[in-house]
């Protein structure tokens, strides 16, 4: 189940177009955002007021810091929308 977004995160959603600069600060939900920006406005998914899968997942690449690569941390991130960072799995 996705979890609900923080109302500054669906105002930068709704803003958000692709090819787009998310700016942020630490903490601010900056992955989160852009993974449910990539879940609906690119493959088509629902977060509210129920969940719907992707209609037409798309490869996503991720550029990010060593330390949230090492730590895993997109996993937990990417399972909020039924996404895997193991190819195959998502």
């Amino acid at each position: 189940m996705v979890r609900q977004l923080r109302d500054y995160q669906q105002e930068a959603i709704d803003k958000l177009q692709s090819g787009s600069i998310l700016c942020g600060g630490v903490g601010s939900g900056k992955s989160m955002t852009s993974l449910a920006y990539y879940f609906v406005n690119i493959c088509g998914g629902e977060m509210y007021p129920d969940y719907k899968p992707m209609v037409k997942p798309r490869e996503l690449y991720i550029i990010t810091t060593a330390r949230k690569r090492d730590t895993f941390e997109w996993e937990g991130e990417c399972a909020n929308f039924s996404l895997s960072t193991v190819k195959g799995l998502g």
